[in-house]
Order: structure tokens, then C-alpha cells, then sequence
């Protein structure tokens, strides 16, 4: 069915005696075709057999196959070309041809991201498919191979750059180790028309596999910074990314959270700030080789004739910005700028991340326990952001960092002087005879307490103050706490000095942004590990960094080993409720208390006494608590000023659509002035309805009767 003389005889069948009608013609017809297509199919898999066993080999076909395999085939085409059955028997071996070498680049590209394609796929192409097809084409017509050449290689880059498209969200995960991909598919979209099906497809990939709330902030902005060094690496004029980008910051604007992950991407992980590309260690853009080339022109202006070759290679390595490009968007504003200015615009507005700058600063500073800490990281990362925004901007963080150095000066000097008249009265009671020490309280010891029963006594030493400049610091949280009687002492001796020296200064002080770095003593009894084979008490230290609530809270338990909740907030000083659940949080997750729930509806905390039978809870959370108000917290305390408006609007006019409610604040509201958005205020009105002073229908807004 699939030889020579079946195909010759089914040619001559065609011609000698044609079908009588229309549809016995197209039948003959397509029985042809279908034994050309067998034929083919059935040489080329025999041929495959040979050729791909010779891998290294660059032999003819005939060569590989012997001249009678060869005849055999070229008589086939020959014959067909001679009856003018060309276009029947090229479309017969293309098909086979072609689909071989799409499921040659499927089994040897798919997946495999970390060596380029390309060669080898024209390689191949040059010694098995085009071996195969100079039995075929007819050599007087000597343009046919060079066609053929030309029309392999446009499938290939259709067939890679379309399984390389597919592929795009695995690749950019994979950068910069995929960069051998990238640079096969950008060979193919130079090659073929399929920017724009690119473009469409990786927007769809974005939206399956990354913008759903089940990725986290940080997860999304580390996979947009691959995105957009992937983009830039497929396409250095900046135009896939400026298409694609926009798709993510348009996302991750709409996230409570995205300006903080950024300020901690930009600043604290990936130290961005640092280089000059600001791309956080990735692959150099032509823009930093430029820079680089600059640093070079410069070291050679100073004196230094070694770097010639380099400057030289930087400055040809420059391209004008294409013409499309500087048409579709603003060039200094594009997504193909350093990673650094990428990440701050996503945050949207400038201020919006030096506002978010500044609440990150004063969190790491105030959460600083030694005075040995060093502040020299903080004030490099300040100046890196003026380079780059300008000191006028910053200024509030200057002296933020300079409040936490004097507060280092002032806390040194006040201990000296305060050691200087601890001598000055031991002196005094020496010298009246007196016995310093004979007359101290000394707290009783108690063996069978699990905690150290006694709590360590505390040196001016451990004691460090921060004095802040509070109009320049963000808002810090409003809370109480009773702190510990010798703590309180401290802070007492501690502003007398400070007021004889700052006089007429003086120091409001606000425990509850304290931070303690404590240390429990747990006591167990061994198993007869000792030399006489008794039971030795053994200690074990747990060192924990908490809020001076959180310190208060577990201190408590030195003199009772339970307390109930409302007891426990008390005696420590904080509102009872979510707080003092919410504080005392940190022991229950690290296993040093544990909560229980009665009958009731009391909640009591217990001690654990055994070590073994603390259990510390996955992913314990067991940092202090926050000491500057989150953006929600400062949005919901200035839109407090204008509740009474609001409430007083719906009592007198009964219902009002939220339009309503933002024109009268802004026409009627002076002092202090009404310049929120409809978005913050609608966000205000939901906290009211969620409070019940407020009843929404989906159209107005009404006052609750039932407040």
C-alpha cells in the first residue's frame, strides 16, 4: 500500500481513468494523498531509525540509508513532480517533516530552561530533516534547499516560541538560571509575528498563577521584580514590561500591606538601595554598564590609564531608546529602570513610601534593647534615600536617628552621675558608722516555685532610655501599664537628673513602649545524674524580647501560680478583654503559660512548671508588641474627629448616600479641615456600621436606633 508501484499505479488510476463525477474524482484524489502521506511517513520513520543512531555523525541519506532506500524515494517525488502533483506531494512530506520537528523541540525544550535550544534545534534540522528533504526537492531548482532552510527554521521559532510563551511564569521563577530560555525565545519574537500573543498570554498566566489571595504580599513583589528583570533581559527596549507590569502594580496597590513589604524589600532584604542599578545583586542592565563606564571615566580622570578597554566596551554597549518605545510611554518612568524605582512606584506616590519608611524606622529603633546596639546601618540606609529623594523629605527620620544617639549620650552621663552619688552616700554612711547594707530588705527565697522566685534585681546598668522629639516620630500607640516598683523608682531618679541637666525640660514618660529583654529560670529535678546517684535540681534559662506589658504578664505569676484573666489585667494594668488575651499571647504560644477556658466563660492562665511539659506552639509569636500605630490605626484616630459630624448629619436628615455625606464634611467641616478621600471615608463608615452606630442598606446610610 505504501511502496513506489502502489502510488505509481494509483497516479496512473487518476489520470488514465478519472472518476465519473465530481466525488469519485476527490475520492481518488484523497486515497493518493493518503498513500503519499503512508510513504513518506513510513521512509522517514526509517530513516529517523538510522540517522538519530548516528547522532554525531554528518552523512547524506543516501549515505545512511544506501542508494536503493534513496531511488525509491526520489523516484516517489519525481514521479509526482512529473504528472504536476507537486503541491500534493510537498504537502504529504512538510506534514511529516514538520511534525516530527515539533515533537522534537517538545521532548528536548520542554522544561528545560537551563541551555539554549536554538543551535541545537538548526543543527538538527541542517543534518536529519533537510538530509531527508534533498531526496525530494528537485535539484535544478536550486533556491528549494535554501527555501526549505529558511521555512525550518520559522517553524522552529514559531514551535519554541510558542512552548517558551507557555512556559513564561515557570521561567521567570527560575531566573536568572532560565536565562538561556529567555534568550532562545528572544530570538523567536524577533523572528516571528507573536509579541502580541506573548504579551496576552503571560498577562493570563499572571492572573491564574499569582494575583489571587492565596499568595502572600511579598510573594507576589518578589515574583514581579523576576518579571520585570525576565522582561527586561527578553526585551532590553523596556516595551514587553511596560505592557505586562502594570497588570501586577495595579494588584498590589489594592493590598493594606504592599508599601510596607516593599520599603522591607526595597531596604531591609534586598538592600537594593546599595547598588547602583539598584537591582539588589541581579544581572546588570545596559544602564549599569553605562554607570560603570561613568566610575570608569572617572577613575581614569583622576589618574588611573587602566581602565580604557572598559570605558570603551561600556560606551559601545549603549543603544539609543527605540523610537516605539519613547511613543508608548515615558521612558524615565518605565518599568525598565533599576528594581529599586520599579518597587517605589508600585507604592504609587513618593510620600507613600517615605511615610512607610519612617513608621519601619521608628518600629526597628524602638525595638532596640542594648545600648551597645549600632545605629551606623540605619544612618547609611538614610543617606542612600537622600541621594536618592532628597534631604528635605527626610528630615523627620534625621532626627529620629538623632534622638536615638543623644538618648545613648544622655542614659551614659545620667548613669555616671547617678553612680557618683550612690559613692558619694556610701561615703557618707561610712563614715557615720553605719552599715549599708545590714538594714536591706531581702526577699525570701521559696524552693518549690518554678520561676526564680525572687525577681533579679535591676541595675541602672540594664536601664536604657530613648527620649524622642515627638512631633517628629509617628504616632505611638496609647497604652497603661503598672510597671514594677524598682522599675518606677528608676524612671523617677532617672527624670530628676534628666530635668538638672535639660532644665526646664522635663520627661513624660511612656512605659508601655518599653522593651524588655528577660530571662526565666525554670527549676526541674534530674534523675539522679549526680555522683551519689540523688536527684540534683537543675536550672533552665528561657531568654525571651518582649513589651514591658508582655513583662509584667509573666512577672505576675511570681506570686500566685494561676490568675484569672479580669485579675491578671488588674493587677498589670491593662484593659481587660482582647488586650490582656492579646499580650499574654506570647507565653501561652511559647508554652510558659497556659490558657483555659472554664464553664463560666472565665478565662484563667497556669503556670507550667515543668519544662518538659512546655510546648512551644508552631510558628510562636514571641517579638514585642508594635509601638507605632499602623496606617489603619492613624486613618481611624484623625477620621475620628469627624464622627460627631457624621452622626449629627443622619440624625437630622435621617438617611444620606455616601456622595452626600463627603460634600457637606467638605463644605461645613473647617477646623480641622476635611481633605479625605470617598475611599477612606467610605472605610470609616464601615468600621460605624460595624460598631452598630450605623445602619448601611447597600444605597444610604442611617443612624441606628437601637444606639
Amino acid at each position: 500500500d505504501a511502496c513506489p508501484r502502489s502510488i505509481l499505479f494509483a497516479v496512473l488510476t487518476q489520470l488514465v481513468i478519472p472518476g465519473r463525477d465530481g466525488h469519485a474524482a476527490s475520492g481518488a484524489s484523497a486515497t493518493l494523498s493518503a498513500r503519499v502521506a503512508r510513504f513518506y511517513a513510513k521512509k522517514f520513520r526509517e530513516y529517523l531509525g538510522r540517522a538519530d543512531a548516528d547522532a554525531e555523525a554528518d552523512f547524506s541519506a543516501e549515505d545512511v540509508m544506501g542508494s536503493s532506500w534513496a531511488r525509491d524515494v526520489a523516484f516517489v517525488g519525481q514521479m509526482l513532480h512529473a504528472v504536476g502533483l507537486d503541491d500534493l506531494s510537498e504537502q504529504a512530506y512538510a506534514e511529516v517533516v514538520l511534525a516530527h520537528v515539533a515533537s522534537w523541540i517538545a521532548s528536548e525544550a520542554a522544561g528545560c530552561f537551563s541551555r539554549e535550544c536554538l543551535p541545537r534545534m538548526r543543527e538538527y534540522n541542517r543534518r536529519v530533516a533537510l538530509g531527508f528533504l534533498a531526496l525530494l526537492v528537485d535539484p535544478a531548482r536550486g533556491d528549494d534547499m535554501a527555501q526549505w532552510r529558511r521555512r525550518l527554521d520559522f517553524f522552529a521559532y514559531e514551535t519554541l516560541g510558542a512552548l517558551r510563551t507557555e512556559e513564561m511564569f515557570d521561567i521567570v521563577v527560575d531566573y536568572p538560571d532560565s536565562a538561556p530560555a529567555l534568550r532562545d525565545l528572544r530570538t523567536c519574537l524577533e523572528h516571528t509575528d507573536a509579541a502580541d500573543s506573548f504579551v496576552r498570554s503571560f498577562r493570563s498566566q499572571l492572573r491564574k498563577r499569582l494575583l489571587h489571595l492565596g499568595a502572600d504580599t511579598p510573594v507576589i513583589l518578589s515574583q514581579y521584580v523576576a518579571s520585570v528583570r525576565a522582561l527586561n533581559a527578553l526585551d532590553p527596549s523596556g516595551i514587553l514590561a511596560e505592557l505586562v507590569c502594570p497588570l501586577v502594580k495595579e494588584y498590589v496597590r489594592a493590598r493594606p500591606d504592599a508599601t510596607r513589604c516593599i520599603v522591607q524589600m526595597v531596604i531591609y532584604e534586598n538592600d537594593m538601595l546599595a547598588c547602583k542599578d539598584g537591582d539588589g545583586g541581579g544581572d546588570n542592565s545596559d544602564d549599569a554598564d553605562v554607570d560603570a563606564g561613568r566610575d570608569a571615566a572617572t577613575a581614569t580622570a583622576d589618574g588611573d590609564d587602566r581602565d580604557d578597554l572598559e570605558i570603551v566596551a561600556a560606551a559601545l554597549k549603549w543603544e539609543p531608546v527605540p523610537v516605539l518605545a519613547a511613543q508608548l510611554f515615558d521612558t524615565d518612568k518605565s518599568c525598565s529602570r533599576d528594581m529599586a524605582s520599579t518597587l517605589i512606584d508600585v507604592a504609587g506616590k513618593q510620600e507613600n513610601f517615605i511615610k512607610e519608611y519612617k513608621m519601619v524606622l521608628a518600629e526597628r529603633l524602638l525595638a532596640m534593647v542594648q545600648d551597645d546596639e549600632d545605629i551606623d546601618y540605619e544612618t547609611r540606609i538614610l543617606e542612600l534615600l537622600k541621594i536618592r529623594f532628597g534631604a528635605d523629605v527626610l528630615r523627620d527620620c534625621e532626627i529620629m536617628l538623632k534622638d536615638m544617639a543623644d538618648s545613648k549620650r544622655i542614659t551614659t552621663r545620667v548613669r555616671t552621675m547617678l553612680a557618683q552619688m550612690n559613692q558619694q552616700e556610701d561615703r557618707d554612711v561610712t563614715m557615720a558608722g553605719g552599715d549599708s547594707d545590714s538594714d536591706a530588705p531581702r526577699p525570701s527565697a521559696d524552693s518549690s516555685a518554678s520561676l526564680a522566685s525572687t525577681p533579679p534585681l535591676i541595675s541602672m546598668e540594664d536601664f536604657s532610655v530613648v527620649t524622642l522629639s515627638e512631633i517628629f516620630w509617628p504616632p505611638l500607640v496609647e497604652g497603661a501599664v503598672h510597671v514594677l516598683p524598682s522599675i518606677d523608682g528608676m524612671l523617677e531618679r532617672f527624670g530628676a537628673q534628666y530635668k538638672a541637666m535639660k532644665a526646664p525640660r522635663t520627661l513624660h514618660w511612656k512605659p508601655h513602649l518599653g522593651v524588655v529583654e528577660l530571662e526565666l529560670e525554670f527549676f526541674a529535678v534530674s534523675d539522679g545524674d549526680g555522683a551519689d546517684g540523688v536527684p540534683q535540681q537543675v536550672i533552665w534559662t528561657k531568654t525571651f524580647t518582649v513589651s514591658v506589658a508582655q513583662a509584667c504578664i509573666i512577672m505576675q505569676f511570681e506570686k500566685q501560680k494561676q490568675w484569672d484573666g479580669a485579675e491578671l489585667a488588674e493587677a498589670t494594668g491593662i484593659d481587660d478583654g482582647e488586650g490582656i488575651g492579646e499580650k499574654a499571647s506570647v507565653w501561652v504560644n511559647s508554652g510558659v503559660l497556659r490558657k483555659t477556658r472554664e464553664a463560666d466563660g472565665r478565662v484563667t492562665y497556669t503556670l507550667v512548671e515543668d519544662v518538659d511539659q512546655q510546648v512551644e506552639h508552631p510558628y510562636a509569636w514571641i517579638e514585642p508588641d508594635l509601638s507605632v500605630m499602623s496606617v489603619e490605626q492613624q486613618m481611624e484616630m484623625n477620621m475620628k474627629v469627624y464622627e460627631c459630624y457624621i452622626m449629627g448629619m443622619v440624625t437630622n436628615l435621617e438617611s444620606l448616600p455616601l456622595e452626600k455625606i463627603h460634600n457637606m464634611l467638605k463644605m461645613f467641616v473647617l477646623e480641622p479641615v476635611y481633605d479625605k478621600t470617598v475611599d477612606e471615608l467610605q472605610t470609616f463608615l464601615a468600621k460605624l456600621v460595624s460598631d452598630g452606630k450605623l445602619f448601611f442598606d447597600g444605597l444610604v446610610y442611617r443612624k441606628n436606633k437601637g444606639k
